[in-house]
């Protein structure tokens, strides 16, 4: 029309990413509610979605989250937390991801103004994507009031997607996300728009080797990098987004000495790093329980407890020995000995790439005072003590006679 008073829109909230980010946005329907991400209609409120990969399809560098909000107040600088991480859950069923166990990427204050809106939430401390299911924990902390039920954002209900959330809320109780039990359950996800910057990254795979044969179940950690990986029954190992420059990568399992490599990560490559792994040896403990008592004569039954790398636990026989077969060399462990007659001794135990021969470890014999010792003057010569020795009920007698000054 001919009308210039209406060509102007009102100011539009607009995030500018740089090149390279790829944008994917999960959740598109137009139903809203107050439960998740974010409950203001309570003083404190934690949820939690998994984002599948299978719906991402990106890797790189999660730089910030967007939340599509509908609000009849305007609330300014609202404290919020988001912690996120990767899992290999299908859904939280069975309770909840602990924050430990997260990166927390943004720890500050957001604005939510009135009416619709996109909420945009930058990470102060981005976080680097593998390609696995995302998971993401948004807390409003304790606050002193709560705010209007209608302020609302938009969720989606995705199919073959669920009991992908949980959330739960209150004005008494103060959440802890390190520790969160119960909550309610659903299949619900926020409108999620997720950025992802894939400048600088290239990819590492490779494979994992006992000799010729390929390991599973390696664990491949990159130093510095929030993500592992375990290789599979081909001894197969890939990341899809790494950022580039030299990273220390290590290969690891149980029973195998680790194995550190230096890569060099080059944007847009595929850098392969195989790794072999040597088989830990494994040698023999051994030695024999005596008493400070009679060190000469063996204790038997002794319990002789080995923990650290591997536990093991044995006891020792009549003579006193005892001796542990196939004990993982070159690692340090702590020995505990128990006898019931003797007092606890713990050691640390440097185990080599040899057999051990401990000789003779002496435990110290337990010295068990009396109690409720009760004296008492029987007559002009006499004292009886009276005493109840350690695990006994009955009273000991014992008859001590005075001697006179003149004596």
């Amino acid at each position: 029309d001919e009308n210039n008073a209406n060509n102007t829109t009102t100011p539009l909230s607009v995030t500018v990413h740089p090149a390279g980010t790829a944008v994917v946005q999960v959740g598109f329907d137009a139903t809203s509610g107050n439960s998740i991400p974010l409950n203001f209609f309570w003083m404190n409120s934690v949820s939690q979605t998994i984002y599948y990969a299978n719906e991402l399809n990106v890797g790189g560098l999660l730089t910030d989250i967007t939340y599509f909000s509908s609000f009849t107040e305007n609330l300014s600088s609202m404290p919020v937390k988001i912690w996120v991480g990767e899992t290999t859950l299908d859904n939280l069923s069975t309770g909840w991801i602990s924050a430990s166990e997260l990166t927390l990427v943004f720890d500050g204050n957001i604005d939510f103004p009135l009416g619709q809106n996109e909420i945009n939430i930058p990470f102060t401390l981005p976080y680097m994507y593998g390609g696995g299911n995302l998971v993401l924990l948004a807390n409003r902390p304790i606050d002193t009031q709560y705010h209007n039920s209608t302020n609302h954002f938009y969720h989606s209900t995705v199919a073959g997607y669920t009991n992908r959330t949980r959330f739960a809320q209150s004005d008494g109780t103060i959440f802890d996300p390190n520790n969160m039990t119960g909550g309610t359950l659903s299949s619900l996800v926020p409108n999620t728009r997720l950025a992802f910057n894939t400048v600088g990254m290239g990819s590492l795979s490779g494979y994992v080797w006992d000799n010729d044969y390929p390991l599973a179940n390696a664990l491949i950690e990159i130093e510095g990098f929030p993500n592992t990986q375990t290789t599979n029954t081909q001894g197969y190992y890939t990341f899809s987004h790494v950022n580039t420059g030299i990273h220390n990568v290590t290969a690891s399992k149980h029973g195998y000495y680790d194995n550190i490599a230096s890569v060099t990560i080059i944007e847009d490559e595929n850098i392969f790093q195989d790794f072999s792994m040597v088989e830990l040896p494994q040698v023999s403990i051994s030695g024999r329980v005596v008493g400070s008592d009679l060190p000469n004569v063996g204790l038997e039954f002794a319990t002789i407890i080995i923990t650290g790398y591997e536990n093991y636990a044995t006891t020792s026989n009549e003579t006193g020995y005892f001796v542990f077969d196939d004990v993982y060399a070159d690692h340090t462990y702590s020995m505990v000995l128990n006898h019931v007659s003797y007092q606890s001794l713990t050691m640390d135990l440097v185990v080599g790439d040899s057999d051990l021969v401990m000789g003779d470890i002496v435990l110290e014999e337990s010295a068990f005072p009396p109690h409720n010792v009760i004296a008492e003057v029987s007559d002009t010569n006499n004292v009886l003590l009276i005493w109840e020795q350690p695990g006994t009920q009955q009273p000991d007698l014992i008859m001590i006679r005075q001697h006179s000054n003149e004596d």
